[in-house]
Protein backbone atom coordinates (compact mmCIF):
# COMPACT_ATOMS: atom_id res chain seq x y z
CA UNK A 1 0.00 0.00 0.00
CA UNK A 2 1.10 3.56 -0.68
CA UNK A 3 2.35 5.06 2.60
CA UNK A 4 2.63 8.72 1.63
CA UNK A 5 1.61 11.04 -1.18
CA UNK A 6 2.82 14.61 -1.66
CA UNK A 7 1.42 17.20 -4.06
CA UNK A 8 3.58 20.00 -5.41
CA UNK A 9 1.76 22.83 -7.19
CA UNK A 10 3.62 24.46 -10.08
CA UNK A 11 2.72 27.30 -12.44
CA UNK A 12 1.50 25.96 -15.78
CA UNK A 13 3.22 27.30 -18.89
CA UNK A 14 0.36 26.27 -21.19
CA UNK A 15 -2.96 24.45 -21.16
CA UNK A 16 -1.16 21.37 -22.46
CA UNK A 17 0.93 20.92 -19.32
CA UNK A 18 0.34 17.57 -17.60
CA UNK A 19 0.91 16.38 -14.08
CA UNK A 20 4.16 14.56 -13.38
CA UNK A 21 4.37 11.60 -10.98
CA UNK A 22 7.66 10.61 -9.39
CA UNK A 23 8.93 8.72 -6.36
CA UNK A 24 8.31 5.09 -5.44
CA UNK A 25 5.28 2.85 -4.86
CA UNK A 26 5.34 3.70 -1.15
CA UNK A 27 6.12 7.43 -1.49
CA UNK A 28 4.65 9.31 -4.44
CA UNK A 29 5.16 12.95 -5.43
CA UNK A 30 2.59 14.46 -7.81
CA UNK A 31 3.62 17.67 -9.57
CA UNK A 32 0.34 19.40 -10.43
CA UNK A 33 0.28 22.37 -12.81
CA UNK A 34 -2.17 25.19 -12.05
CA UNK A 35 -2.87 28.42 -13.89
CA UNK A 36 -0.62 31.40 -13.21
CA UNK A 37 -3.62 33.19 -11.68
CA UNK A 38 -4.20 30.39 -9.15
CA UNK A 39 -0.49 29.91 -8.51
CA UNK A 40 0.00 33.55 -7.52
CA UNK A 41 -2.83 33.22 -4.96
CA UNK A 42 -1.06 30.37 -3.14
CA UNK A 43 0.77 30.93 0.16
CA UNK A 44 4.44 31.70 -0.43
CA UNK A 45 5.72 28.39 1.01
CA UNK A 46 3.76 26.55 -1.70
CA UNK A 47 5.00 28.92 -4.40
CA UNK A 48 8.53 28.13 -3.25
CA UNK A 49 8.00 24.43 -3.85
CA UNK A 50 6.46 23.30 -0.57
CA UNK A 51 4.70 19.95 -0.55
CA UNK A 52 1.10 19.20 0.44
CA UNK A 53 0.93 15.93 2.35
CA UNK A 54 -1.91 13.55 1.54
CA UNK A 55 -2.78 10.59 3.77
CA UNK A 56 -3.99 7.72 1.51
CA UNK A 57 -6.53 5.21 2.82
CA UNK A 58 -7.63 2.19 0.78
CA UNK A 59 -10.79 0.23 1.61
CA UNK A 60 -12.36 -2.51 -0.51
CA UNK A 61 -15.50 -4.65 -0.54
CA UNK A 62 -16.58 -7.54 -2.78
CA UNK A 63 -20.14 -7.17 -4.08
CA UNK A 64 -20.51 -9.61 -7.03
CA UNK A 65 -20.21 -13.42 -7.18
CA UNK A 66 -16.74 -13.62 -8.76
CA UNK A 67 -15.35 -11.15 -6.23
CA UNK A 68 -16.90 -13.05 -3.33
CA UNK A 69 -15.33 -16.27 -4.61
CA UNK A 70 -11.93 -14.58 -4.90
CA UNK A 71 -12.22 -13.16 -1.37
CA UNK A 72 -12.80 -16.56 0.23
CA UNK A 73 -10.06 -18.19 -1.88
CA UNK A 74 -7.35 -16.74 0.37
CA UNK A 75 -8.32 -18.86 3.39
CA UNK A 76 -8.45 -17.51 6.92
CA UNK A 77 -6.66 -14.24 6.10
CA UNK A 78 -8.18 -12.95 2.86
CA UNK A 79 -6.62 -10.10 0.97
CA UNK A 80 -9.72 -7.96 1.47
CA UNK A 81 -9.38 -8.20 5.25
CA UNK A 82 -5.70 -7.29 5.11
CA UNK A 83 -6.41 -4.22 2.98
CA UNK A 84 -9.28 -3.03 5.17
CA UNK A 85 -7.48 -3.67 8.45
CA UNK A 86 -4.55 -1.56 7.28
CA UNK A 87 -6.80 1.12 5.80
CA UNK A 88 -8.87 1.45 8.96
CA UNK A 89 -5.72 1.73 11.07
CA UNK A 90 -4.56 4.69 8.95
CA UNK A 91 -8.01 6.27 9.10
CA UNK A 92 -8.17 5.95 12.89
CA UNK A 93 -4.72 7.48 13.28
CA UNK A 94 -5.74 10.40 11.06
CA UNK A 95 -8.87 10.88 13.16
CA UNK A 96 -6.77 11.06 16.33
CA UNK A 97 -4.59 13.74 14.69
CA UNK A 98 -7.74 15.53 13.52
CA UNK A 99 -9.19 15.43 17.05
CA UNK A 100 -5.99 16.76 18.62
CA UNK A 101 -5.83 19.60 16.10
CA UNK A 102 -9.44 20.75 16.52
CA UNK A 103 -10.57 19.43 19.88
CA UNK A 104 -11.41 22.07 22.48
CA UNK A 105 -11.48 24.98 20.03
CA UNK A 106 -15.18 25.50 20.79
CA UNK A 107 -18.13 23.71 22.34
CA UNK A 108 -19.67 23.20 18.90
CA UNK A 109 -16.49 21.63 17.53
CA UNK A 110 -16.28 19.33 20.55
CA UNK A 111 -19.82 18.13 19.88
CA UNK A 112 -18.98 17.50 16.23
CA UNK A 113 -15.83 15.58 17.19
CA UNK A 114 -17.89 13.41 19.54
CA UNK A 115 -20.43 12.71 16.80
CA UNK A 116 -17.63 11.84 14.39
CA UNK A 117 -16.07 9.49 16.95
CA UNK A 118 -19.45 7.75 17.28
CA UNK A 119 -19.68 7.39 13.49
CA UNK A 120 -16.19 5.89 13.36
CA UNK A 121 -17.24 3.46 16.08
CA UNK A 122 -20.16 2.38 13.89
CA UNK A 123 -17.76 2.03 10.95
CA UNK A 124 -15.55 -0.31 12.97
CA UNK A 125 -18.57 -2.30 14.13
CA UNK A 126 -19.78 -2.62 10.54
CA UNK A 127 -16.39 -3.94 9.46
CA UNK A 128 -16.22 -6.43 12.31
CA UNK A 129 -19.51 -8.04 11.29
CA UNK A 130 -17.52 -9.57 8.40
CA UNK A 131 -20.70 -10.03 6.37
CA UNK A 132 -20.45 -10.29 2.59
CA UNK A 133 -21.60 -7.47 0.28
CA UNK A 134 -21.28 -5.03 3.17
CA UNK A 135 -22.55 -1.82 1.59
CA UNK A 136 -23.02 -0.29 5.06
CA UNK A 137 -19.23 -0.46 5.56
CA UNK A 138 -18.69 1.59 2.41
CA UNK A 139 -21.41 4.06 3.28
CA UNK A 140 -20.03 4.82 6.72
CA UNK A 141 -16.48 5.13 5.36
CA UNK A 142 -17.74 7.68 2.83
CA UNK A 143 -19.48 9.65 5.57
CA UNK A 144 -16.36 9.70 7.76
CA UNK A 145 -14.19 10.94 4.89
CA UNK A 146 -16.70 13.61 3.92
CA UNK A 147 -17.01 14.77 7.55
CA UNK A 148 -13.26 15.35 7.74
CA UNK A 149 -13.22 17.16 4.36
CA UNK A 150 -11.26 14.38 2.71
CA UNK A 151 -10.99 13.86 -1.03
CA UNK A 152 -12.21 10.41 -2.05
CA UNK A 153 -12.98 8.32 -5.11
CA UNK A 154 -14.89 5.10 -5.66
CA UNK A 155 -13.95 2.67 -8.41
CA UNK A 156 -14.42 -0.92 -9.46
CA UNK A 157 -12.22 -2.72 -12.01
CA UNK A 158 -13.79 -0.99 -15.03
CA UNK A 159 -14.85 2.23 -13.23
CA UNK A 160 -18.20 1.79 -14.92
CA UNK A 161 -21.01 -0.47 -13.66
CA UNK A 162 -20.44 -1.22 -9.97
CA UNK A 163 -18.87 2.22 -9.68
CA UNK A 164 -22.06 3.76 -11.07
CA UNK A 165 -24.19 1.94 -8.50
CA UNK A 166 -21.92 2.97 -5.61
CA UNK A 167 -21.57 6.61 -6.70
CA UNK A 168 -25.28 7.15 -7.33
CA UNK A 169 -26.19 5.52 -4.03
CA UNK A 170 -23.79 7.85 -2.24
CA UNK A 171 -25.23 10.87 -4.09
CA UNK A 172 -28.72 10.09 -2.83
CA UNK A 173 -27.46 9.40 0.69
CA UNK A 174 -25.91 12.88 0.68
CA UNK A 175 -29.20 14.35 -0.59
CA UNK A 176 -30.99 12.70 2.32
CA UNK A 177 -28.45 13.51 5.03
CA UNK A 178 -27.60 17.07 4.01
CA UNK A 179 -30.35 18.37 1.72
CA UNK A 180 -33.51 16.93 3.28
CA UNK A 181 -34.44 14.47 0.54
CA UNK A 182 -37.57 12.74 1.85
CA UNK A 183 -37.05 9.05 2.67
CA UNK A 184 -40.22 8.21 0.76
CA UNK A 185 -38.72 9.33 -2.55
CA UNK A 186 -35.17 8.06 -1.99
CA UNK A 187 -35.58 5.13 -4.39
CA UNK A 188 -37.25 7.37 -6.97
CA UNK A 189 -34.32 9.77 -6.86
CA UNK A 190 -31.85 6.87 -7.03
CA UNK A 191 -33.57 5.42 -10.10
CA UNK A 192 -33.57 8.85 -11.72
CA UNK A 193 -29.83 9.48 -11.43
CA UNK A 194 -29.09 5.94 -12.60
CA UNK A 195 -31.37 6.06 -15.63
CA UNK A 196 -30.89 9.69 -16.72
CA UNK A 197 -27.61 10.80 -15.22
CA UNK A 198 -24.05 10.86 -16.51
CA UNK A 199 -23.31 7.28 -15.46
CA UNK A 200 -25.08 5.84 -18.52
CA UNK A 201 -23.16 8.27 -20.72
CA UNK A 202 -19.99 6.80 -19.24
CA UNK A 203 -21.22 3.33 -20.28
CA UNK A 204 -21.90 4.63 -23.79
CA UNK A 205 -18.41 6.06 -24.12
CA UNK A 206 -16.91 2.75 -23.02
CA UNK A 207 -19.15 0.19 -24.74
CA UNK A 208 -21.23 2.11 -27.28
CA UNK A 209 -24.53 1.39 -25.48
CA UNK A 210 -26.32 3.20 -22.68
CA UNK A 211 -26.68 0.16 -20.47
CA UNK A 212 -24.93 -1.16 -17.39
CA UNK A 213 -23.18 -4.45 -18.02
CA UNK A 214 -24.65 -6.85 -15.46
CA UNK A 215 -25.45 -10.53 -15.91
CA UNK A 216 -28.58 -12.09 -14.41
CA UNK A 217 -26.42 -13.93 -11.86
CA UNK A 218 -24.71 -10.72 -10.78
CA UNK A 219 -28.07 -9.00 -10.28
CA UNK A 220 -29.44 -11.90 -8.26
CA UNK A 221 -26.43 -11.80 -5.95
CA UNK A 222 -25.89 -8.03 -5.83
CA UNK A 223 -26.84 -6.06 -2.71
CA UNK A 224 -30.24 -4.42 -3.12
CA UNK A 225 -28.66 -0.95 -2.98
CA UNK A 226 -26.67 -1.72 -6.13
CA UNK A 227 -29.43 -3.00 -8.43
CA UNK A 228 -30.09 -0.66 -11.39
CA UNK A 229 -33.58 0.25 -12.65
CA UNK A 230 -35.33 -1.92 -15.20
CA UNK A 231 -34.29 -1.43 -18.85
CA UNK A 232 -30.96 0.16 -17.86
CA UNK A 233 -28.88 -3.00 -17.85
CA UNK A 234 -28.06 -5.97 -20.03
CA UNK A 235 -25.25 -7.84 -21.67
CA UNK A 236 -22.74 -5.81 -23.63
CA UNK A 237 -19.58 -6.60 -25.53
CA UNK A 238 -16.32 -5.14 -24.23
Amino acid sequence: MVLSIFIQLVAAHSEDDHLVISGSRTAIVVELPVSRFIFEMLPMPLQWGGLISVIPVLLTQAVIPQQLQDVTAFGSSPLQDEINTEGLAVLLQYFEDYRRALGGTSAQVSLEISALAELIGRLQASYQTQKSKNVDFFTKAQQVCRWMNGARLTSCKSAKDRTAMAVTYEMCMILGNEYDLLPGIFQQALNAVRSRGTRLENCFKNLGVRKYKFTSLQLKCAPKQYIPPERTYGKAKD
